[in-house]
């Protein structure tokens, strides 16, 4: 992602979250060395320019995925599956131990994606999202040997 690209990531954000990240924290991560976005164009003619986006830190060993988004109109269309496959491809080529996540215990497509993909429930945090007390699960995907 470029900052060129912020109202775009940000559009999509605001259709894809039931609390959405600022402006502010995007730029935040804009401007953090360990963080990065990738973002996936818009696939036809009436797409956004920005159909999809993953926001991955990468620390050490390890690969932390903070958010994944899928604009509304571009939904079931695999953007999401490509943004995560790329990511597993340089987990692997990066030689990392593995990669994390969180998600709502009640996104069932998320989790569903998430496992088809092979990611392994490690965990749960309690009350992890302040809008709703929900629990978030956390998601670990180990890198192949």
């Amino acid at each position: 992602m470029r900052a060129e690209d912020l109202d775009a990531v940000i559009e999509v954000e605001l259709t894809a979250q039931p609390a959405p990240w600022t402006r502010v924290i995007f730029e935040r991560e804009l401007d953090t060395e360990h963080s990065h976005i990738w973002v996936a164009p818009g696939t036809s003619p009436d797409d956004p320019a920005i159909a999809g986006f993953c926001v991955l830190w990468l620390v050490h060993d390890e690969a932390h995925v903070l958010n994944v988004a899928v604009h509304q109109d571009c939904r079931r269309r695999g953007l999401a599956t490509a943004l995560l496959a790329e990511l597993l491809e340089r987990a692997v080529e990066y030689e990392l131990a593995f990669v994390t996540l969180e998600v709502r215990e009640s996104n069932a497509a998320a989790r569903a994606l998430y496992g088809g993909m092979g990611f392994e429930e490690v965990g749960r945090r309690p009350k992890y999202y302040a809008d709703t007390g929900e629990a978030a699960v956390l998601l670990t995907w180990f890198v192949p040997e």
